[in-house]
């Protein structure tokens, strides 16, 4: 059943990140709830500890990126929603090979743009930014790619349920 779950739920958040750009509370609430009260059914005390770490590191994984504007809030509560879902360690390798994934293929399309040399010299700068003044001076992500993070991230999923997990 979890499985079942955890495959439409990666079709729905790709369409719905591509089509609109949005990942829905409505996909990644119930999702997590139902992650939780399943694995409590079945596992116990066990599960329920699971799935609750699960939750907050999915959440961690992704949301100081989100603070440091670099994903939308969606993209993190859908990795919360898998960490309660498949648990902690899958949402970390899963989450792993979905920045893998993204990360070649941000810098693909950055080269074919041209722009990957900007881009990384905008990334510096705003890491300096960011040490040198934390969070008071910083607005957005200089990298401006604005991708669809959580597709990324679901065929990260994908993959590391077929291959790695």
């Amino acid at each position: 059943m979890i499985d079942i779950v955890f495959w439409i739920f990666l079709v729905v958040v790709i369409f719905t990140d591509i089509r609109y750009k949005k990942i829905y509370n409505c996909s990644t609430f119930t999702v997590a709830f139902f992650g939780i009260f399943y694995n409590t059914f079945l596992q116990g005390v066990s599960g329920l500890t699971n799935s609750l770490i699960g939750l907050v590191v999915g959440l961690a994984l992704l949301g100081w990126v989100y603070k440091l504007g670099g994903c939308g809030g969606g993209d993190v509560k859908f990795v919360g929603a898998v960490g309660a879902l498949m648990g902690y360690e899958f949402v970390v390798m899963g989450s792993i090979w979905g920045f893998i994934l993204a990360g070649i293929i941000v810098s693909f399309l950055l080269i074919i743009k041209k722009q990957f040399k900007s881009t990384w010299g905008n990334t510096l700068e705003f890491l300096k930014l960011f040490f040198l003044t934390g969070f008071k001076q910083m607005s957005r992500n200089p990298m401006n790619v604005d991708l669809p993070y959580g597709v990324f991230l679901s065929f990260g999923m994908m993959a590391y349920k077929l291959w790695g997990g």
